[in-house]
């Protein structure tokens, strides 16, 4: 009798990405108010899907550097600090209620969340940085200005 060879398993086999992108959704409308969240209430749901697509595009992967990029342009796109905690608590709860038999799930999905957050911080600080340095700038003209 000639061995079954097993098929890996696989994220999607176990995981629905609109179900994980209603869960991110679900958690940044409830930060849609607070903060500094300045993302259109309309583009939840994009934001929502595209998180999931990143996450299971991670599982995938394990691109640790894709991560950090889009946890940047989440900064970018003016997603606040307790929105993103939110968004990727939600995908760890997620990974750990869906991880029979997918156990490596929830480590997965805190790579990938310590990965986007990261990006996320790291590109808030930039954006301070920037911010801080057109302060100064006017700063000095309005001195300049004010010596003439």
């Amino acid at each position: 009798m000639p061995e079954e060879i097993s098929q890996p398993i696989t994220l999607t086999q176990h995981l629905n990405e609109a179900s994980l992108a209603a869960e991110i959704a679900k958690a940044l409308r409830s930060t849609l108010f607070s903060s500094r969240l300045s993302v259109a209430p309309r583009r939840v749901n994009e934001l929502a899907g595209q998180t999931a697509q990143q996450f299971f595009a991670f599982y995938e992967r394990r691109d640790q550097a894709a991560a950090l990029e889009y946890g940047k342009a989440l900064a970018r796109e003016g997603i606040g600090t307790r929105s993103a905690l939110e968004m990727t608590e939600a995908v760890r709860r997620v990974a750990r209620l869906q991880s029979n038999p997918l156990t490596e799930l929830p480590e997965v999905a805190g790579v990938f969340c310590n990965a986007l957050l990261e990006g996320f911080m790291d590109a808030q600080a930039q954006m301070l940085l920037e911010v801080q340095e057109r302060t100064h700038r006017a700063y000095l003209a309005a001195l300049q200005h004010s010596a003439d």
